[in-house]
This record gives C-alpha cells, structure tokens and sequence, in this order.
C-alpha cells in the first residue's frame, strides 16, 4: 500500500473527510434542495455533503480471506447513518464463504471483471455493469472464478449489520495498492 495526500477545500470533519454545509458546493450555490425535509430526515441546518478521495479510505483484508474492501464511508463517519459503502476487490480465484446478514441488504455493483454471485442454491454470473442485492437471511457469496483478473465492485450494506466491525476485525492494508488505483481510476497508472 502507498500513502498520498489530498487537499480538501472545505472545513474537515474528521480524518480526510471534507463537509459542506446546506445550501453550498465546491462550485458554486446548490441546486434546489427542501429546507424543511432536510436531508435523511435532518433539519437542512445539520444537513453536510460529505467527500473522501479514493487514497483516504481504509483498506482491509477480510479476516481468513483474500478480498479486500476499502471503505469510503461507514456508520461511524456517517453519524450515525447505518450504512457502509466501498470498493471490494476479489483477488483471482477467490472464493467466498457463503453466509447470511440478519437485516443488512447486501449490494454490489461491477466495476471490472467477472464473477458467480451465490444466492440460496442459485449461481448467477455476473460481470461489468451488473448490480445484484442480497436480501436478508439470504444465504450468499460473491465469487472470482478468473485465474488472472481481479473482480472490482462496489460494495453497500444497508443497514450496516455489524459488516464494518467484521470487516475492521481483519488486516488493515492502510488504502487500495497503486494498481487498484489506477485499474479503477486510471490515476498512479
């Protein structure tokens, strides 16, 4: 793993995590926005937007597994959001224990490679451009069957279900390695 820097261009609410208060952006006034609803529920006053670039986000092995997950936001950054969201990168030939989430729904999108989504007995393959959702109680696992390309999703658990403390429980990698980087962003390439 490398470390890097980044600049952030509006008053920082926690390690590399940059807000912006209702009604304003990094470019200008915000579009049309309900004061009264507010934002998940917040009154618009409490409301930020918040920005974490792809270097700032932890990285961890699962424990006794080759997956990685680099999350970019989780419930303890989302003050008291419960969701977590990041980047999985399934190594080559990776196989997931199939398991179950009590209430978290499950999401993936493909960003690169293909794989065999598991669900209840049925093998779903999937590729670039697909989103599959895992439901709760469902029993599940994401697979890479390649033996030369990693499988690069997005990753969402929706409510959190204790996921990042299991995912935290593994080994911290720091951030995504330059290749990751550059495979999902074409920086550091």
């Amino acid at each position: 793993s490398s470390s890097s820097s980044s600049s952030n261009n509006s008053g920082a609410i926690g390690s590399g995590i940059s807000s912006m208060g209702a009604g304003s952006s990094a470019t200008g006034p915000a579009p049309a926005f309900d004061f009264e609803a507010g934002l998940m529920g917040r009154p618009a006053s409490e409301s930020v937007l918040l920005r974490r670039a792809m270097e700032e986000w932890g990285a961890y092995q699962f424990p006794n597994q080759k997956n990685r997950l680099a999350l970019a936001f989780d419930p303890t950054l989302l003050s008291g959001i419960s969701l977590s969201f990041g980047v999985e990168v399934f190594t080559p030939g990776h196989v997931t224990p199939l398991h179950t989430h009590s209430v978290g729904h499950e999401m993936f999108f493909v960003l690169a490679g293909k794989g065999d989504a598991w669900c209840d007995g049925h093998q779903i393959p999937v590729a670039a451009g697909d989103c599959i959702v895992f439901p709760p109680g469902t029993l599940h696992g994401l697979d890479n069957p390649s033996t030369k390309e990693k499988l690069y999703t997005l990753q969402m658990m929706v409510p959190d279900d204790s996921f990042v403390a299991f995912v935290q429980s593994g080994e911290s990698l720091g951030s995504l390695d330059d290749e990751d980087i550059c495979t999902l962003t074409a920086f550091r390439c």
